[in-house]
């Protein structure tokens, strides 16, 4: 389920509807679904990953893809502005699936530690070492135990050292003037870190005493306390903070409730074996 197209699963086969305007319910047309119905050829899919206008299926042996497909993110080999059936995504057979994720018009596919990667990279947030879209996904070169992004900015948990790549202008990755990195570098990261979130523009890290420290855009977010209403008048703050500062109380939650696109991973000792990052809307 995304946040505007829901999948029902009955005995043999998917029921789906909602929000259908670049395919990405996989019915062969961009007409919106307002009521549930069979996708055809659908028994064999076992697990679904959707996000804005992407989706993802995976049959057990083989990932399809489906939706909006302007960047190569859906990795079929095309930049075709909407894939309006579910179609094979280019990855080696036989690769097994654990998880797609992905943000906007990025998107990863791991498979144990193994991680392919797809779709925009103008800011080289795919870790490839260019910053040239991608249309067939390309192995990441380390391997990748977590994977989180929130489509310009991608962090890895990676051997236990945590990595970013992607744009820098906010010095989300590193305190010096790199505009962006096109490679993983390791990040420098409290040791109390419980959980990581990303935004556009900003890096929080949550402490294992429940408290936020933060960088990037908009100091504002830093030193100044959540107005009643909950709105921040964002044009009134352009300095960028660099290094860990306290976060103001529960900021990240806010974004969070306001529709923000941020992307949550949880530390190893903070969760069960087989837990995977966190996705907060």
């Amino acid at each position: 389920m995304s946040s505007s197209s829901t999948r029902f699963r009955t005995k043999d086969s998917w029921l789906v509807c909602g929000t259908n305007d670049c395919g990405q319910l996989g019915l062969g047309h961009d007409h919106a679904v307002k009521s549930p119905i069979r996708l055809p050829n659908s028994a064999h899919i076992i697990h679904w990953w959707s996000w804005d206008q992407s989706t993802f299926a995976w049959t057990g042996t083989r990932l399809l893809a489906c939706g909006g497909n302007m960047m190569g993110q859906l990795g079929v080999g095309s930049t075709d502005r909407t894939v309006l059936s579910l179609q094979p995504v280019i990855i080696p057979d036989g690769t097994p699936v654990d998880e797609v994720v992905g943000s906007g018009t990025t998107s990863f596919i791991v498979s144990s530690r193994r991680c392919f990667a797809c779709g925009r990279n103008s800011s080289g947030q795919l870790g490839l070492g260019h910053a040239a879209k991608v249309t067939i996904p390309v192995e990441l070169p380390i391997p990748a135990d977590q994977v989180a992004t929130c489509g310009w900015v991608t962090v890895i948990l990676s051997g236990g050292t945590l990595m970013a790549a992607g744009d820098n202008v906010y010095r989300l990755i590193s305190d010096d003037t790199t505009h962006f990195h096109s490679t993983f570098v390791p990040l420098t990261i409290p040791p109390q870190a419980a959980r990581v979130t990303i935004s556009l523009n900003n890096m929080f890290i949550r402490l294992d005493d429940g408290s936020w420290v933060g960088r990037g855009e908009c100091g504002g977010r830093f030193i100044e306390p959540i107005p009643e209403d909950g709105f921040f008048d964002l044009s009134r703050y352009t300095r960028v903070v660099t290094g860990w500062t306290r976060v103001i109380e529960d900021y990240a939650g806010l974004l969070s409730r306001r529709g923000g696109s941020e992307n949550t991973m949880v530390l190893p000792r903070h969760q069960s074996s087989g837990a995977r990052p966190e996705s907060c809307w």
